[in-house]
């Protein structure tokens, strides 16, 4: 029988996956991983690109309802099928630079099942679904990014606080086999719902994770002990365990000035763009996807430099702080 397009997943207790994407082309192997380094893929994606054409669907959307109160309920058919040539020339960007990505953002949709019946209120309907789909996708990164910096400040996740919705309801489908020994494969539609599955067993392995001084990106250390640099290479051949002791390095006490700002800062805004992602309407001190992740770049390499003597103090304050 034709295996349905979609990813299958096999992961034994230890977190290791197996995993076979099936396209419209045919089956696929994706490379062997594990559940921490899915998730270290996830936050490391720059989804700015995905970000900005999401951005360019949703600002095509209004559009697609006529505001003449003597039209009221009417379509601009012609303004909706830009608005879908738009959201198929991000699926296709997205499956050619990202099979599993793209197929899965597809798939997603194609699960949405809309059917036309002809009416008006059929098109606001798929408008907003579609919409919906390609935002979850951008709030769940925007989510772990999160998670991930406060587990790697050695801070606990207070699930109760988390503002994404049915973070513990992610859906798939169980397929058993039998043989030598009852197997379970993982069958997802959702790039979602896939990552949310990964997400859950992340946190149930109680992970230790940091965040490099010297590259500014998150690595798992060997050891409990504070670690601050990574083994990744980044100049010449050498790591930045071997280039991070030789700079100027400030200190990293909790009550650094720069530090605490840093973090001050995140969750405030971090707050802005949930507020703003969960209002219908814009707020004075709203903040979109793209203006959290320009914030999120500039304030980081801030920091990274901070740390690493190259900005002062009152430089690094400068570009992290946004008092208003």
């Amino acid at each position: 029988m034709e295996k349905a397009k979609g990813l299958y997943v096999t992961i034994d207790e230890n977190g290791n996956l197996q995993h076979t994407l099936v396209t419209d082309e045919g089956e696929e192997e994706l490379h062997d991983t594990t559940v921490k380094d899915e998730i270290l893929t996830l936050v490391d994606w720059d989804i700015r690109y995905y970000a900005e054409r999401v951005s360019e669907i949703y600002d095509a959307a209004p559009s697609v309802e006529t505001n003449d109160p003597d039209r009221y309920g009417e379509i601009n058919m012609d303004d909706f099928d830009e608005m879908m040539r738009k959201v198929n020339k991000l699926l296709y960007d997205v499956v050619s630079s990202d099979l599993l990505t793209g197929t899965l953002t597809l798939t997603a949709l194609e699960d949405l099942n809309l059917a036309d019946d002809g009416t008006g209120l059929f098109i606001i309907e798929a408008k907003n679904a579609i919409l919906d789909c390609l935002e979850q996708i951008i709030d769940f990164h925007m989510l772990l990014r999160n998670i991930v910096a406060t587990l790697s400040e050695r801070n606990e996740v207070d699930m109760s606080k988390l503002q994404y919705k049915n973070l513990a309801q992610a859906s798939f489908t169980q397929i058993y086999s039998y043989g030598t020994g009852r197997k379970t494969q993982y069958f997802f539609r959702s790039l979602t719902n896939y990552y949310h599955f990964l997400l859950l067993r992340f946190l149930d392995s109680k992970p230790n994770i940091a965040w490099c001084h010297c590259c500014g990106k998150f690595f798992y250390p060997a050891t409990k002990k504070v670690t601050l640099y990574c083994d990744r290479i980044i100049e010449n051949g050498k790591t930045c365990k071997q280039i991070g002791p030789t700079l100027k390095r400030k200190s990293i006490a909790k009550n650094d000035t720069v530090l605490m700002a840093y973090e001050r800062t995140y969750q405030k805004m971090y707050k802005r763009y949930e507020r703003s992602s969960d209002s219908p309407h814009p707020l004075s001190k709203g903040l979109t996807q793209l203006g959290f992740f320009e914030w999120s770049d500039r304030a980081t390499e801030a920091k990274r430099r901070y740390l690493n003597g190259e900005i002062s103090e009152e430089e690094a304050l400068k570009e992290i702080e946004v008092n208003d």
